[in-house]
């Protein structure tokens, strides 16, 4: 797996998450802005998936591979609160903003090679910095309520 896909991988899951969004906006808690939001997460999780496979690492080493962990969590988040408390505005800013940092990955590419220093480069990186995204996508979230 390599960035040459990720534009593929990006515009589906962007294409996916405003069609949720849409349908969440204008059907109260409906059944397909859920599906929807759920495949674009999907075809985001599938692309970090198969570049761990291909990288034989989690893909946490650059700015970019980074963003797509925050991308991912951003969207996984406004869908849970969605689904959960059934806050429109929610699956609505969690989907823009996961779009704004894909997004961010597909204009400027060269933040895809940008190693991070090398004292981040331990064992407990990982679950470090999955743990530290997702409670910025719930403090995102949270301060704009």
């Amino acid at each position: 797996m390599s960035w040459d896909l990720f534009i593929y991988f990006a515009i589906s899951a962007i294409i996916l998450w405003i069609s949720g969004s849409l349908a969440a906006w204008f059907c109260k808690k409906s059944l397909y802005s859920i599906v929807l939001s759920i495949a674009g997460t999907v075809v985001l999780l599938a692309f970090i998936v198969l570049m761990w496979m291909d990288m034989g690492r989690p893909p946490l080493r650059t700015m970019g591979e980074t963003r797509i962990w925050y991308s991912f969590f951003l969207s996984l988040t406004g869908l849970l609160v969605y689904v959960y408390w059934g806050f429109r505005w929610m699956l609505n800013y969690g989907s823009a903003m996961a779009s704004m940092f894909l997004c961010i990955n597909l204009f400027k590419p060269e933040i895809h090679t940008r190693e991070i220093m090398p004292a981040l480069q331990s064992p407990w990186f990982v679950p470090h910095v999955t743990v530290y995204i997702c409670a910025y996508a719930l403090l995102g979230a949270a301060m704009i309520y």
